[in-house]
């Protein structure tokens, strides 16, 4: 007789839910994380005011045709 006995995991896993924020299971997770949001501008931390007055102002009908 063939029984599948299923494994139970050895300790807490990478998808296994945890109580509480802090300390990380795995700190180089976070690590990655925080240097990957790093490395990209997010919309609220992009300043526009110029680049609007240089839309309405400085660019030509064909300029703005061109970029929408």
């Amino acid at each position: 007789m063939n029984a599948h006995v299923p494994i139970a995991p050895a300790g807490p896993g990478l998808l296994t839910p945890s109580a509480a924020y802090k300390p990380f299971r795995y700190p180089w997770a976070f690590d990655m994380w925080k240097k990957q949001q790093q490395v990209h501008w997010m919309p609220e931390e992009v300043p526009l005011g110029e680049d609007m007055k240089d839309w309405a102002v400085n660019l030509t009908d064909s300029e703005r045709n061109l970029l929408t």
